[in-house]
């Protein structure tokens, strides 16, 4: 009967194996996130990470090392009724410790092993994603370009200037005074602090996936990072925000969403988004910061669980 008890303590240890192993994996998504590493629990299969799954394996495991110790328990006990004693008549006490100790560790030890393990094989495969701590998104790739120096060109006297300004503004005299100029243009896109609170609270009704690309200029880079960050506090999981280049002129931002069939509409047909779908909250949370110039785009090109905020020049007319 060893061999029952043996296959009883070993399979019990495996089972309790499972759970541990998604608690560890839990733990190393949230308490241990470094730069470029995945969230584990997206690329491993949903059985694995069902908490109905950790509860059975929790209850096999437990019972079958139930069932091991209580065969221990009576084999020792069958073994006690043959008594060893010295030559004074001393009996000598048999001991043995419980056997399901070293299997239990083995398998927590190996599933604290393979996690790390994982995560970082997956990190390589795909690449990881943003650490989910708050943190302030990368500059554009031309910022890293070393610009050669500049030339001081040789220093001239030059006479003082002819002032000619038709319809411009002429300071007059000998032009060594200050012309304050206001320019009134519409202005940039941002989400001000004021708002943001109402903004975090309609993107957490349904946090997503989401990649963020804008046109490169300082007005589509400041908003780009405004919408990070609500989106960040807000818990959605930004797949990454990098400049683009645009295919054709338009102006605006736009949501593109997932549809089954390419749908050829003309444009600026109108679109019925449902408010509780991901392009829905994410136009809501717009609106609640009155962001107006926002169009959709609906194709079969986007990933089904995913959206893509592209953000192009300022609407200035």
């Amino acid at each position: 009967m060893a061999w029952r008890e043996q296959t009883e303590r070993y399979g019990g240890a495996a089972f309790l194996g499972i759970p541990a192993f998604d608690g560890f994996v839990w733990m190393l998504d949230n308490w241990a996130r470094m730069e470029l590493l995945v969230r584990l629990h997206s690329y491993l299969p949903a059985f694995l990470v069902n908490p109905g799954t950790a509860f059975i394996c929790t209850c096999t495991g437990l019972w079958l090392l139930y069932l091991s110790h209580a065969r221990q328990l009576r084999r020792v006990g069958e073994g006690s009724r043959s008594k060893l004693v010295d030559t004074s008549g001393t009996e000598y006490q048999s001991i043995e410790k419980p056997g399901w100790l070293i299997p239990v560790a083995i398998v927590f030890g190996l599933a604290l092993v393979a996690t790390p393990i994982l995560a970082i094989g997956f990190s390589f495969a795909y690449k990881g994603n943003p650490p989910s701590a708050r943190s302030t998104p990368r500059p554009p790739y031309f910022a890293y370009f070393k610009t050669p120096p500049v030339k001081a060109a040789p220093r001239t006297l030059n006479p003082p200037p002819i002032q000619i300004a038709p319809g411009g503004i002429n300071i007059g005299r000998d032009n060594r005074g200050t012309a304050i100029v206001n320019n009134l243009g519409p202005p940039s896109r941002r989400i001000p602090a004021a708002v943001r609170a109402d903004v975090i609270a309609v993107l957490k009704r349904k946090p997503g996936k989401i990649t963020i690309n804008y046109i490169m200029g300082d007005e589509p880079y400041q908003f780009a990072t405004d919408m990070y960050e609500v989106l960040q506090a807000a818990g959605w999981n930004i797949v990454g925000m990098r400049a683009v280049m645009l295919d054709k002129p338009w102006k605006g931002a736009m949501v593109r969403f997932h549809v089954k069939e390419k749908l050829n509409l003309p444009d600026r047909a109108r679109v019925d988004v449902p408010d509780d779908s991901l392009a829905g909250i994410l136009i809501g949370a717009l609106m609640q910061a009155n962001i107006r110039e926002v169009t959709v785009q609906p194709t079969p090109d986007e990933p089904e669980d995913s959206l893509s905020f592209v953000i192009g020049p300022y609407p200035k007319d």
